[in-house]
């Protein structure tokens, strides 16, 4: 009985593999940079947003990633959370909760 899904560009199995632990190896290192921006975001009095943060910057990386993916020409195009940023959402969050506080 034959197959009725075909991989593209007659990829086969051992190259299938390859992208799959490609993408599985992208994937846990957009998580943490996830888990690692939200700790750096809440902190200190707002430590308690940890949680919403992390579901946050992983619900937006996830919704991005997918755009990215089914629009983009470029086949090794990824999206996720942005280093500088963060890093100005870090110091702007610590700012505004020292004024509150």
């Amino acid at each position: 009985m034959k197959s009725l899904w075909r991989p593209p560009g007659g990829a086969n199995a051992n190259s299938l593999f390859r992208d799959a632990l490609s993408g599985a190896v992208a994937a846990l290192v957009t998580v943490s940079y996830c888990i690692s921006f939200s700790a750096l975001i809440f902190q200190n009095t707002i430590a308690g947003g940890f949680t919403l943060g992390l579901s946050a910057l992983l619900t937006g990386t996830v919704v991005t990633g997918v755009i990215v993916a089914l629009t983009t020409t470029l086949a090794p195009a990824d999206a996720g959370p942005d280093t500088p940023a963060v890093a100005v959402m870090s110091v702007l969050a610590a700012s505004i909760a020292a004024q509150i506080s």
